[in-house]
Order: structure tokens, then C-alpha cells, then sequence
């Protein structure tokens, strides 16, 4: 009765039925708001992070490579292919985050260390500890907006979601953008939504933060969000709804300048510092002023060139995405969604910052799953919120609810999450390390000749010098690959325009005939890296197609090598050539049991001659 008498005066459309969603956010009873950072915590993440990304044995997509470590190698040995995001007269872009991952292979390297599982598991283990530091952000996060149980349920679902399992400690741009998305979540004034005036005007008043932590920690939040910006700018989509409410908010409930100088202000400056720093870097790389922010949006949204990697109807992440991404919590999301748009300021917020973000990325044609990962973590808190009202409101035990909740959430997640990380599409990942041992061994037995390898892999579907981090100076592996850069492409009478990729995958035979001759293999100068900045022989920054009058664009790479890397379907439409060649299988290598696309198969083959 005295509970219940305490929340008699509740605030319009608060939830009778769950009291402390009309509590102002980090004043309500049995809230943990005044929790503080704990290394503690940080350290039993970082090991559950650390086991995550030492089993990891699979590839999610290209980028996770040929967007990071793979620049990263180049950037710290000179070897490394760059991809026409990084060549083209408007590079996509930014050099910021290689260079991170750089620096951890070059102190490898210093050390003596940079043996070729070093380079592969450096910059896992880095992004492992990034993952912590995430975790202790969300913990916080959590514990901030929500109650006790629905906070810690929300950690739980994350701890053990199969999404934050499956990419969080990998190479991904989307990864980093997630660290730091929580990193300034975790110093976002939130309290101010729902308690303006606990924000006192000096900084000696005796009741709620002062002006200057305000100012403090809404330019370390604009720090860390101009950071995920650079990383990938559709970090924006995140952040539009809470940055608007807190201006509106600020301006509304306390005065006009109380927001140009306690959040407009330090926001400005630690925005403009990113940029400009990033601006002196990406000049330094690219030897001119590049605006890769420009470039990424004009791409991506005024010329939707994207669309060339796939396209997706608008509605697929509300149907697709998200039900695929939260697994068995769906129900829970949307559960909490209601709740939280029907709940104090601060959860209103949450909740539409979900919604604003996956319309925005709706808006696009080309849709992954990856692009909503820095905002999976406000949907499963908005789960963990459905989690805590279903048990106050249960007419179950509770243990037999929470063991419930177990069997039907939290075990489904943790066994596709295993999945996934250790088995599906790890094929060419093995084959490329089962290359890697016949060149070790060729040249710990002083081979006159070492091994070489095509990877005919649709579009960067295998590693490179990242994974193939042999044979130091002198000894520089002859290794290529098929290219899929949206320009260069060949249309043909059907009207479909086909990279080199694509053209191998429809006639692997005939693509095998013309880019095979004779002599020793060549493979092309840019696939290893050269000296040269950008240096190749195919392809230029040209924007037009090639028309259909034209021969397939296939390239002239000399003799076959010592090795192909393909999938077992393409290998069977190109049995006689292989046969004509001398190839035999040097090892069937398990794939997928479910196949990304019909280009893929579930079986990777690795050939020699």
C-alpha cells in the first residue's frame, strides 16, 4: 500500500501498470543512476570478448577485410590491395580507422611478434577490448533509463544475442561505429529529458550536475559521435532524434541561451576539431583535400550507385532486418517499443531513435543487416524494458517465468551465435590458410619457386595479404583475385551490367580460357600492392560501362597458377579446363550449410597443379 500510495500522482501517459516509467530518468527509487564506471566490469567483458574473437573462424562480409586490415597491412608494410573506395577521384573513405589497426601491426612487427597469426588476431583482439569497453557503456546505459531487472535483463540479452556475438569483435567499420555509438550514449545527458531544471544555472548549487559537466559531457558525447561519424557518417541516422530532443528540450524548459552555450557550443567545437583533424589526415593519405563525408553521401544517397551490390525492397529491415536480427527477442522489442513510447521522455527518445534510424537506412536501396548494428544496442534495451514488465505482471512463478524466458530468448541466441562464428561461411578463410602452410613450407625447404594463387571468389569473397602475411621482403607472393568495381562493366544484351566477378560466375570456362595462356602466372600489380599509391592495369576511375559490342573486360594474367581457390559449382562447369591443366583437388573445404547467394555454394575448393 505505501508503494503504491507514492505513485498516486503520476504524470499524463505514464503506464499505471509499471510505476517507475513516470519517475524522472536517474531519480527514480532502486535505480542505479549513480553506478560509475567500473574496470572490474570492464575486465570480465573483455574476457568473454577476448574467447569470442580467438574461436571466431568465419568471414561476414568483404568489408570485414578489404575495407580494414586489409588497408591497414598496406599502410604498415607496403603489401595490401586498395579497393576502389579508397583509389577512385572521390574516395569513400577516411583514413582514421585503418590507421588504428595499423598501429597495432606495426608494434607487432617492432616486437618481433608479427608472425602471420599475429597480424589475423591483433586487430580482433582490439576490436575485443572495443567490445568491452562497449558493454560497460550499455551496462550503463541501461542502468540509467531503466529499472534494476529491466537493466539487467537488457545486458543479458546483449551478453548473449547472437548478432552482438557475431560481430562484435570483428574488423568491421560497422563495429567500430557501435563501440563508439555507446561510448557517447554512455555520456549523453538523458537525465535532461526527463528533469530540465536538475541542470542548475552555476556550478556551485548544491541539487542536480552543473552547467560546465553539461558542457563537459556533451563534447565528449559530439567527440565520439563525430568519430563514428568518420568511421561511417550514417551514424547520423542514430543521432538525429536524441540531439534534437535535448536542443528542444534545453530551449523549452530552461532558456534559448542555456542551449548555444551549455549544448550547441561544446558540441560545435568537438565536432569541429574531429573534422578538421580528420581532413589533415585524409590529406596526408590521399595527397590531396578529400571530403570523404561528401563523397560517402553523395554516393550512397544521391547517386544510390550502392544499388549495383544488390537491392532490397524499403519495408526489409521492418520485415527482414530486425526479426532476423533479434531472433526469438522480436516479440520483446516490440513489446517494449510500446512500452517506451508510452513511458518517461528519455525512453520515448530510445524508442524513436530505433525507428528514426532503420527508416532512415530504409531510404536506401543496397540493405545489410550490419548497417543496424550501432542501433541494435537501444533495441534490446527496449526488449529488456518488455523483460521487466512481464515479470512484474506475470501470474507465473517467477523462477518459472525467468527459466521460461531462458529456454525461449537467451538459448536460441546463444546457439545460433555459436553457429555462426565458428561455422558458417568459414570455407574460404581455411583454404586461404591451407595455401599459406604449402608456402611456409616452400620456403622453409628454400623452394626455387614459391607457390601462387587465383582466388576466384565472387567479389573479395577471400583475404588477402592481411592472411598472407609470408615470405617477407624479396620473397612477394603472386597472388589475384576477381574484381567487382562498380565501374569498367560490361552490359549485356539482356541489359544487366556484369563486373568481372559476375562474368566468371556465369561462364567460369570461358572466363578461365581468356584470362589463361601460357608462361608464368601474372597477376596484376595492383593485388599486392606495388609502390605506387593506387597502381593497376584493369581498371581506372571511369564512371561509364562498358558497352555490349565489346569482348568480356577479362584480364590477361599469363599462365594458370600454382593454386585456384573457387566454389564447387563453378569448379564443376569448369571441369574440363581444369582436367586440360593438370588441376587436382587439394582440399574440400566445408563453406556454409546455407549459402549467402546463388554465387556461393557450400563447398570451397582449393586446387594445385
Amino acid at each position: 500500500r505505501a508503494r503504491a500510495h507514492t505513485h498516486t500522482n503520476r504524470p499524463m501517459g505514464s503506464l499505471t501498470v509499471v510505476p517507475w516509467l513516470s519517475e524522472p530518468v536517474g531519480f527514480r527509487p532502486g535505480c542505479s543512476s549513480s553506478r560509475s564506471w567500473s574496470w572490474a566490469r570492464v575486465a570480465v567483458f573483455a574476457v568473454l570478448r577476448l574467447a569470442t574473437a580467438l574461436v571466431m573462424a568465419t568471414l561476414h562480409v568483404p568489408d570485414e577485410l578489404w575495407q580494414t586490415v586489409e588497408i591497414a597491412h598496406r599502410m604498415a608494410f607496403g603489401r595490401g590491395h586498395l579497393t576502389w573506395e579508397w583509389t577512385s577521384q572521390q574516395p569513400l573513405r577516411s583514413c582514421l580507422y585503418p590507421v588504428l589497426l595499423a598501429a597495432v601491426m606495426r608494434l607487432l612487427a617492432a616486437a618481433g611478434l608479427d608472425s602471420s597469426s599475429a597480424i589475423i588476431l591483433g586487430p580482433r583482439l582490439l576490436h575485443a577490448v572495443g567490445a568491452a569497453v562497449a558493454d560497460e557503456c550499455f551496462f550503463e546505459l541501461a542502468h540509467r533509463l531503466a529499472s534494476v531487472r529491466a537493466a539487467r535483463w537488457a545486458v543479458a540479452l546483449w551478453l548473449c544475442g547472437w548478432f552482438p556475438l557475431y560481430l562484435g569483435t570483428r574488423t568491421l567499420a560497422n563495429t567500430t561505429e557501435t563501440v563508439l555509438t555507446m561510448m557517447a550514449a554512455a555520456c549523453w545527458p538523458w537525465e535532461l529529458l526527463d528533469n530540465p531544471k536538475s541542470y542548475t544555472v552555476g556550478p556551485k548549487e548544491k541539487h542536480g550536475p552543473s552547467l560546465p559537466r553539461l558542457a563537459h559531457r556533451l563534447a565528449l558525447a559530439s567527440t565520439f559521435i563525430a568519430l563514428a561519424l568518420v568511421v561511417r557518417p550514417t551514424a547520423a541516422a542514430v543521432w538525429l532524434v536524441p540531439a534534437g530532443s535535448v536542443v528542444i528540450v534545453a530551449g523549452c524548459a530552461v532558456s534559448v541561451p542555456f542551449v548555444g552555450q551549455s549544448v550547441i557550443a561544446p558540441s560545435a567545437i568537438a565536432a569541429a576539431t574531429v573534422g578538421v583533424l580528420t581532413l589533415v589526415a585524409d590529406r596526408l593519405f590521399y595527397g590531396r583535400w578529400v571530403c570523404v563525408l561528401c563523397n560517402f553521401f553523395a554516393f550512397n544517397f544521391t547517386q544510390d550507385a550502392g544499388s549495383l551490390f544488390g537491392v532490397h525492397p524499403w519495408h526489409w529491415y521492418f520485415s527482414q532486418g530486425l526479426p532476423a536480427i533479434l531472433l526469438t527477442a522480436t516479440p520483446l522489442f516490440l513489446h517494449g517499443t510500446v512500452l517506451g513510447l508510452r513511458g518517461c521522455l528519455s525512453l520515448r527518445v530510445i524508442a524513436a531513435t530505433v525507428m528514426c534510424s532503420v527508416f532512415c537506412h530504409s531510404l536506401v536501396s543496397h540493405k545489410e543487416f550490419r548497417f543496424l548494428f550501432p542501433v541494435t544496442p537501444f533495441a534490446i534495451l527496449l526488449c529488456g524494458v518488455s523483460v521487466d514488465h512481464v515479470l512484474a505482471n506475470t501470474k507465473w512463478n517467477v523462477r518459472r517465468a525467468v527459466r521460461a524466458l531462458l529456454a525461449v530468448v537467451l538459448l536460441p541466441n546463444l546457439m545460433f551465435g555459436a553457429y555462426t562464428l565458428t561455422l558458417h561461411q568459414r570455407g574460404t578463410l581455411d583454404a586461404v590458410a591451407l595455401f599459406r602452410d604449402d608456402v611456409q613450407q616452400a620456403l622453409a625447404s628454400n623452394a626455387s619457386q614459391l607457390p601462387s594463387l587465383m582466388m576466384l571468389c565472387p567479389c573479395h569473397g577471400a583475404p588477402l595479404a592481411s592472411h598472407l602475411h609470408v615470405g617477407g621482403e624479396g620473397n612477394e607472393l603472386a597472388v589475384d583475385f576477381l574484381r567487382c568495381p562498380p565501374f569498367g562493366r560490361w552490359c549485356g544484351p539482356d541489359g544487366v551490367c556484369l563486373s568481372e566477378s559476375d562474368l566468371f560466375v556465369r561462364s567460369p570456362e570461358r572466363w578461365l580460357r581468356s584470362a589463361f595462356s601460357h608462361g608464368p602466372f601474372q597477376p596484376r600489380t595492383d593485388a599486392t600492392g606495388g609502390s605506387s599509391f593506387g597502381s593497376g592495369r584493369v581498371y581506372t576511375n571511369q564512371t561509364t560501362i562498358v558497352s555490349q559490342s565489346a569482348p568480356w573486360p577479362v584480364p590477361s594474367l599469363g599462365g594458370p597458377p600454382s593454386h585456384l581457390l573457387l566454389f564447387e559449382a563453378q569448379a564443376i562447369r569448369a571441369a574440363d579446363w581444369l582436367d586440360d591443366h593438370g588441376f587436382r583437388l587439394r582440399a574440400v573445404l566445408f563453406h556454409a550449410h546455407v549459402p549467402g547467394d546463388e554465387s556461393q555454394g557450400t563447398k570451397v575448393l582449393l586446387m594445385e597443379r
